[in-house]
């Protein structure tokens, strides 16, 4: 082509930059609705067998559910989309109700926090709305406004109420494919199992392989599972107890996991009843007369005497071989644990009753002898199938018993379970101020068929404060000592158990103990994390509400220990276990002496067992 001026034609230059990264399809807004709604999306898709960034996701929606603005910003969403189309004057009410609630929103941070969205307000409006309006209009408007009922609804009993009801339908697609996987009604393999789903959607065959997609992504989403069970679940797990039986029904060896996981975060949420039907049994509640405010042993007849006749070699060694891994683990053979699937946890305690052959004395549940009706309820516990353990150590470590008749009986009653059977007396045991300390002789299981002494020396202190740990250790060996001379025997190796109750100063250290502390250096083995001050640890809210983690009450009992180590080993300890309250249940940490070492080390298995052998 000729141009009449080829000067004006602009030619084409090659381009030499970067092209910009390329951006998801969709591009979505930073709001944290927006962001709620992808989260929970990409859950759901986890949940549907697909992969997903399961820790980002979860921070995600945890962050999301946590802001005090998602319900506000989801009824806007709603509310634009049906503004135009309500009768006149009901835009107006409902406005003003969200406006002030913003309002309160643009607050401090500390006001903003305890502002709760006013759904029952704004439900009460759309009703009267709907109600007032003509008989033939009411369905339709019911219809339009459902999507406003549906928000205010679903946020009209709170926040932690809404992020349960997030949660819950998020596992709720965990366990309605995983249930039609399991080894049922004679189906064992896979194929099996997807040719009786065909039978059951002949005409969805979308749905089976929906469920067969799923299926096949199942260590991914078990991943998310137990991020959730052990972020959101553990701290309250009371809400979530049909979604846990169901979990815990799963019988796959692929599911075992999980299902170990919901048995003992289902264990956990019946800990408070469980916890009640114990101290009930123990109170004597039933027995009303003075109170002398004062303790005294129990009774059995079923344990004897430290001067009675011993068993014979063979027959005590026999007893003890059969039971020395059981009893190890806090149980035995006799006392057999069921699965918690269903309320499984009580089993046993349906005859805490007295029986009718016996009279019971009237005597005050503040105080005084235990009486044979409260004698029969110890026993009953002792025996139970029930996991009765961790109830009663949460009654050691409650200090609000006034007169220490409480806090005595669960002391003999859990001394008595986890030395079941190889306790051979009866717990001694002596107040000394705020103090309570036990001593008792048991038959050692690891000393069978060997030519060591199988008697040993166990002890229980119950203390206010760490503090005070060098001070009742100083009771605790004078109670040994005794209890040691008058059976004949020489105690090594002896377990020494500590509990701490849940007062403000629960976790105030010694001087030593403190230092230690300071130093943020590994204590007993355990690894430190940071460095802190026993002072930071120290609730201010009162004892119902300990502030400490688990891990920060390890290194602090860590500490303590490691600072008494020379009080321990001179009382010839080989196995240190203390309970301190936590937040759900008390929190246990054993020690073991190491010969090599010459010193007390940080057994993490014990803190699962309730009965704590030395490995010396």
């Amino acid at each position: 082509m000729d141009l009449d001026d080829p000067s004006k034609v602009k030619r084409a230059e090659q381009f030499n930059g970067e092209l910009p990264p390329l951006g998801p399809p969709q591009v979505y807004s930073d709001r944290v609705d927006h962001r709620f709604t992808q989260a929970l999306n990409a859950a759901k898709m986890i949940m549907a067998g697909y992969n997903y960034p399961v820790d980002d996701i979860l921070e995600e929606l945890v962050s999301c559910l946590d802001h005090p603005a998602l319900p506000l910003l989801q009824w806007h969403q709603e509310f634009s989309f049906v503004e135009s189309r309500m009768p006149p004057g009901l835009a107006a009410k409902l406005e003003a109700v969200t406006a002030e609630h913003e309002q309160a929103l643009g607050g401090s941070t500390a006001d903003r926090s305890n502002t709760e969205f006013p759904g029952r307000q704004l439900i009460g409006i759309i009703k009267g709305a709907v109600e007032a309006a003509p008989e033939n209009e009411q369905a339709m408007l019911q219809q339009q406004l459902e999507p406003l009922a549906r928000v205010a609804k679903a946020h009209s009993r709170g926040p932690e109420e809404y992020a349960r009801s997030i949660v819950q339908e998020v596992l709720s697609m965990f366990a309605g494919v995983e249930e039609k996987f399991q080894s049922s009604s004679g189906l064992t393999t896979e194929q099996e199992m997807i040719d009786a789903l065909r039978k059951s959607y002949p005409n969805d065959h979308q749905a089976v392989l929906d469920l067969v997609i799923s299926h096949q992504g199942l260590n991914h989403k078990m991943e998310l599972v137990k991020r959730i069970l052990s972020t959101l679940v553990l701290p309250n797990p009371v809400p979530y107890r049909a979604l846990l039986r169901r979990f815990a029904a799963l019988s796959s060896k692929a599911t075992a996991e999980v299902a170990l996981r919901a048995q003992q975060l289902l264990e956990v949420s019946l800990l408070a009843d469980l916890r009640a039907v114990v101290a009930r049994a123990l109170s004597g509640l039933d027995m009303f007369a003075e109170a002398d405010g004062k303790l005294s042993p129990t009774v059995s007849a079923n344990v004897g005497s430290i001067f009675s006749p011993q068993p014979s070699g063979d027959q005590a060694g026999a007893a003890a071989a059969a039971g020395t891994l059981t009893g190890m683990l806090g149980g035995s053979t006799v006392v057999p644990r069921k699965a918690t699937v269903r309320e499984g946890v009580f089993s046993g305690l349906n005859s805490l009753m007295a029986p009718r052959s016996v009279s019971p004395h009237r005597h005050s549940s503040t105080g005084g002898a235990i009486t044979p009706a409260v004698e029969h309820k110890i026993e009953t516990l002792v025996a139970a199938p029930a996991a009765v353990e961790e109830a009663l150590a949460s009654l050691i470590v409650d200090n609000q018993d006034k007169y220490l008749a409480l806090q005595y009986r669960a002391l003999v009653t859990y001394v008595k379970r986890i030395y079941y059977p190889f306790l051979l007396c009866e717990p001694q045991v002596n107040q000394h101020g705020s103090m309570l300390a036990a001593s008792w002789m048991f038959d050692d299981p690891r000393t069978a068929e060997t030519s060591a002494k199988r008697q040993n020396v166990g002890a229980f202190l119950v203390l206010t404060s760490l503090k005070e740990l060098s001070k009742g250790l100083q009771v605790v060996a004078a109670a040994i000592s005794s209890l040691a001379s008058q059976a004949g025997v020489h105690p090594s190796g002896s377990i020494l158990h500590v509990a701490v109750c849940n007062g403000s100063d629960a976790l105030a250290v010694s001087d030593g103990a403190a230092k230690l502390l300071a130093t943020g250096g590994p204590l007993l083995g355990c690894e430190a994390e940071e460095s802190f001050s026993s002072v930071e640890l120290i609730t201010s809210s009162g004892p119902r509400s300990p502030t400490a983690t688990p891990k920060q009450i390890t290194q602090v009992v860590a500490a303590a220990v490691k600072d008494a180590s020379s009080l321990l080993k001179a009382m010839k300890v080989g196995t240190v276990s203390v309970l301190a309250a936590a937040a759900l249940m008390p929190v246990r940490n054993g020690f073991v002496w190491d010969m090599e070492e010459q010193a007390y080390k940080f057994e993490p298995y014990l803190r699962q067992v309730n009965r704590v052998k030395a490995n010396n």
